[in-house]
């Protein structure tokens, strides 16, 4: 059974030789099966020793084969489902209801398995059914997340529905997001994805008032518009509550009713051109390498701060490339390989999150991890933009750790280095209205038990207290071009939950560095600690 485990991965499972080692496995233990079966053997079987050794072998194989058995129809049934190619349209629909039927099936008989007695068993037989329950248990899991998945997915895919699209630009942070820069909405029916003609930059749909916000929220970044204006969501890291603000305010303004929220930013949006081709923009093709330098630096060469009909132009091509990559991502012929490990990518980087109030959806975005919430491990820094320049791709930070131990206890002292390098010469629009000094927050999301939380070396700061499971500090700052900004994050932590955090990416463009001890990574996507892998 240890060969046969259901973590394989998928170049393996789709072009490797696991087919053949599943029907191999499977006749090896349909054979053990057979001979155990033997009427031979029927006094045996009801021994008080020798018997129950018999009784709990024999279940052990008969459930192997089931198991093998039926793992072997479904994978027949995922190859011949891909060698058709990809369907498009409703087909898709009916290819994943098909697909579903098949993961059913293995879904009971593993929930129907029995694997006999486990009492006074020998060693060697002991060890073998503890194993056989454990790789059993992990199946069970895997097969109810990847059930709870397409089941989501099918929902949506079928329709009818009708989710938000947020297009964010990173070249405008937020914390754990680029900044929310053109709204509108996608329509999914059938298989058929199309993207409203209602999007809209966000600066044009902001609220007179401001609606009610969590109160936590309100505590942390209440000075902020947050409530009425788009851009100023994504100041907490926590998508969901993000999306739930979102929703509210897109009713508020009199918008369509939605069945949840879509977030894609630069690297979002190149995700889905690597998955479904390039598109045309202003006469030229855009495909996944040209967006980012296209979104991040090249569409504000031509554009004069205060010159409104050159700078609505430039606003419509994050919109347009967003909807025109969602639709071709909702037609076109799809590589299965690609698309997996781009939607990878894509969710590790917290470049496309989705949420939604309908709790079957909702199961199935937690379950493929692009939700975007946080949890009471979770540890993400961030520099948040406020100064209206378009300034952070070319504005670096960095992490440095060192970690000392008290008792029970790990003090975690953290330099966070910011240095803006932005060139000389830089588009008005680009450089922004502090001529290219980069104003904003440096906000951190800490576990839920980090106390003696100490945030100093910038401007004071801004807020401090809790967001859900994390603990949140932050702190404003200016860095003018050419110069260096240092600060220090000290947080004392306990040793046994250290060992469970997990460093979540910040979504910025270029990625956070960081290095504990001897390892070093970029945050673009969620590393443990301390890191497996430098």
């Amino acid at each position: 059974m240890r060969a046969i485990e259901m973590g394989v991965g998928v170049g393996e499972l789709l072009d490797g030789d696991i087919d053949q080692r599943l029907l191999a496995a499977h006749d090896d233990f349909a054979t053990a099966d057979r001979l155990l079966s033997n009427a031979v053997l029927e006094p045996v079987r009801w021994l008080p020793v020798a018997g129950r050794q018999l009784r709990s072998a024999a279940a052990l194989s008969e459930t192997a084969r089931k198991v093998l058995g039926a793992s072997t129809d479904a994978l027949g049934t995922l190859r011949s489902e891909l060698d058709q190619g990809s369907p498009t349209g409703a087909e898709r629909v009916r290819a994943l209801e098909r697909l579903l039927l098949e993961l059913r099936a293995v879904d009971d008989v593993l929930q129907a398995v029995d694997l006999g007695p486990d009492d006074a068993l020998v060693t060697p037989l002991h060890q073998a059914r503890v194993e056989v329950l454990e790789q059993l248990t992990e199946a069970r899991v895997r097969i109810e997340d990847v059930l709870t998945v397409a089941d989501g997915l099918h929902s949506l895919l079928q329709g009818p529905t009708t989710y938000l699209v947020v297009a964010a630009n990173n070249a405008e942070m937020r914390v754990g997001s680029g900044m929310f820069l053109s709204i509108g909405t996608m329509d999914v029916d059938e298989g058929e994805v199309r993207v409203g003609t209602d999007f809209t930059p966000a600066g044009e749909i902001v609220l007179a008032e401001r609606l009610p916000i969590p109160r936590q929220i309100d505590r942390l970044w209440g000075w902020t518009t947050i409530g009425s204006d788009y851009r100023d969501l994504g100041l907490s890291a926590r998508f969901p509550v993000n999306a739930a603000i979102a929703s509210d305010m897109w009713s508020a303004s009199g918008g369509a009713e939605i069945d949840g929220v879509l977030m894609i930013d630069v690297d979002g949006i190149a995700a889905l051109l690597r998955i479904g081709g390039p598109v045309e923009i202003d006469g030229r093709q855009i495909g996944a390498d040209e967006v980012v330098p296209y979104l991040l630096e090249e569409q504000y060469e031509l554009v004069e701060r205060g010159d409104e009909a050159t700078n609505a132009e430039r606003r419509d091509r994050l919109r347009t490339l967003a909807s025109a990559a969602l639709e071709l991502f909702g037609t076109s012929e799809l590589d299965f390989r690609e698309l997996l490990e781009q939607l990878r990518e894509a969710r590790d980087g917290r470049h496309l999150m989705a949420w939604s109030p309908q709790e079957g959806a909702m199961a199935a975005w937690q379950t493929l991890g692009v939700d975007g919430d946080l949890d009471q491990r979770s540890l993400l820094v961030g520099l948040a933009n406020f100064d209206g320049s378009k300034l952070d791709p070319f504005v670096d930070m960095a992490v440095e750790v060192e970690q000392r131990q008290e008792g029970d206890v790990a003090v975690i002292d953290m330099a966070i280095t910011i240095t803006n390098g932005a060139p000389d010469g830089l588009p008005p629009y680009a450089a922004g209205p502090e001529r290219e000094t980069y104003t904003g927050v440096v906000a951190a999301h800490l576990p839920g038990s980090a106390t003696d939380v100490e945030l100093s070396g910038f401007d004071g700061l801004t807020g401090y207290g809790r967001d859900g499971p994390s603990v949140v500090i932050s702190a404003p700052t200016e860095v003018p071009r050419g110069t260096t900004r240092q600060g220090n994050l000290r947080f004392r932590i306990p040793l046994d939950v250290l060992d469970d955090v997990t460093v979540v990416s910040s979504a910025r463009i270029p990625a956070v560095a960081w290095r504990v001890g001897g390892a070093r990574w970029a945050d673009d996507s969620p590393r443990e600690w301390p890191p497996h892998d430098s």
